[in-house]
């Protein structure tokens, strides 16, 4: 017999894993556009560096996220070890977007230009930086929470 759940849950997820890898696909298209206009304006707009990063960014997070869901689509099964590993790298992603950035544009512009001699980090606190960083420290407690979730599931499961 079939658990009901388990199909339920795999059913909800196919469209959810399908528009990650979708929107996975366009961020990296965004990422050679950026780029593309980065190189063809001769880096005159530096703020297109900063719109690739962020780009690659949103790859990063939409293809964490659908192999989550492709997991979970895999198993019937939420809460596994490798999804606990798949959230603690999301949230350290999306921390790392939130500080990394803008800091790292000026770097890069510098050094596409020939104008860099000396590499200093710039850290750029805006709201959204401090906003993005606290939503992956959200993640990594979602994760800490899934820890216990785990937890339970194999004890329903040796029980069962």
């Amino acid at each position: 017999m079939k658990d009901k759940k388990a199909e339920s849950v795999k059913k909800r997820t196919f469209g959810d894993m399908i528009c990650s890898f979708v929107i996975a696909a366009v961020s990296i298209l965004v990422f050679i556009t950026e780029l593309w206009n980065y190189y063809s304006a001769d880096g005159a707009y530096p703020q297109h560096i900063t719109h690739g990063i962020y780009a690659l960014f949103v790859f990063g997070f939409t293809l964490i996220t659908g192999l989550i869901l492709l997991e979970v689509r895999k198993t019937g099964k939420p809460f596994s070890k490798k999804i606990i590993n798949k959230l603690r790298s999301l949230a350290v992603l999306v921390i790392l977007a939130g500080l990394l950035p803008d800091a790292a544009a000026s770097i890069i512009n510098g050094i596409f230009n020939g104008t860099i001699n000396q590499v200093g980090i710039e850290l750029v606190f805006s709201g959204k930086n401090v906003i993005i960083a606290i939503v992956g420290v959200v993640i990594g407690i979602v994760s800490e929470i899934f820890i216990y979730g785990y937890e339970l599931q194999d004890d329903m499961d040796s029980i069962a």
